[in-house]
């Protein structure tokens, strides 16, 4: 799983859920536990939809080189190509916010 060395989705999840690190301490236990249930359903969402993509790319067709292609090929080939590394990006940005997430999930545990 990628880190989240800035920060970047932590923060991005933490103000989605009503506020900065600081209103994070500030919650009562009946709201801890409702953002802990949201962000719990929200980790496991992206998850899921981080596995599918992984799946894709793991079936995804690898680039076959030949020594002759017509130009129809060619354009074809470099698009699947386009669309496999777009892929890989999507994985990448999904471990991101599945990291963030967690990141959250554990100051909000640790908050109570």
């Amino acid at each position: 799983m990628l880190e989240d060395p800035d920060g970047a989705a932590h923060e991005f999840f933490v103000r989605s859920l009503g506020g900065t690190d600081a209103a994070v301490q500030g919650i009562g236990a009946g709201e801890r536990s409702e953002r802990l249930a949201a962000l719990r359903r929200q980790r496991m969402l992206l998850a899921g939809l981080r596995e599918e993509a992984e799946s894709a790319l793991v079936g995804f067709p690898a680039d076959h080189d030949s020594e002759w292609v017509s130009d129809a090929q060619r354009v074809y080939a470099a698009r699947r190509s386009e669309l496999r590394h777009e892929l890989v990006l999507a994985v990448r940005a999904l471990e991101a916010a599945v990291a963030g997430v967690a990141a959250a999930i554990a100051e909000l545990s640790a908050a109570g």
